[in-house]
């Protein structure tokens, strides 16, 4: 979708910059040049909205239980003195059910957002959290940016609950006396 409209933004620079041209008018060449100020303002806002921030993640613990809620806690702060309309934050965790990712709105100058995340745990074994990306669009929706800001965020293991693991360990020993009892 941007590469289209950056394309028609192209297109009505040169058929302008061509009207100016052919007819000796100067107001084409002004729509020329404001049509290319607003590609150099949209260029310039994207690569501030995404500079200048920071990301970070704080989970609980580093073990979860197989029934329970892992819990979690996003931020974003903007370190900019500028404001930042919107932010996407997208959370590649292999946590089956997590459903980290955000939409931030409005931000202020060096303001804060954050977000609680709870995510059943329904699969027992080790997971990574993260990485964390975050995308960054200017208000016309020309140009779009995207940085991983959070590459690692550590990892999480799912156990089984104790009454579960009791009757694994339980089951296993019976499967080993069953094989011990056989010539």
């Amino acid at each position: 979708m941007t590469d289209r409209r950056r394309t028609a933004i192209y297109a009505a620079i040169i058929g302008c910059l061509l009207a100016g041209l052919i007819t000796g008018r100067g107001f084409f060449f002004n729509v020329a040049y404001a049509f290319a100020g607003l590609l150099v303002l949209s260029f310039v806002w994207v690569q501030v909205g995404i500079s200048w921030l920071r990301l970070g993640r704080q989970t609980r613990a580093r073990r979860a239980q197989v029934g329970r809620y892992l819990e979690e806690r996003f931020t974003v702060n903007n370190t900019s003195i500028l404001p930042k309309l919107w932010l996407e934050v997208y959370d590649e965790s292999t946590l089956p059910g997590h459903h980290a990712s955000h939409v931030v709105s409005t931000m202020g100058p060096h303001a804060e957002k954050s977000w609680p995340v709870r995510t059943l745990c329904v699969q027992r074994g080790e997971f990574v959290l993260g990485p964390l990306r975050v995308v960054n669009s200017d208000p016309f929706g020309l140009f779009e940016v995207e940085r991983q800001l959070l590459r690692y965020g550590g990892k999480i293991e799912a156990l089984a609950p104790p009454e579960l693991r009791r009757a694994l360990a339980e089951a296993g020993e019976r499967l080993q006396s069953l094989h011990a009892d056989r010539p």
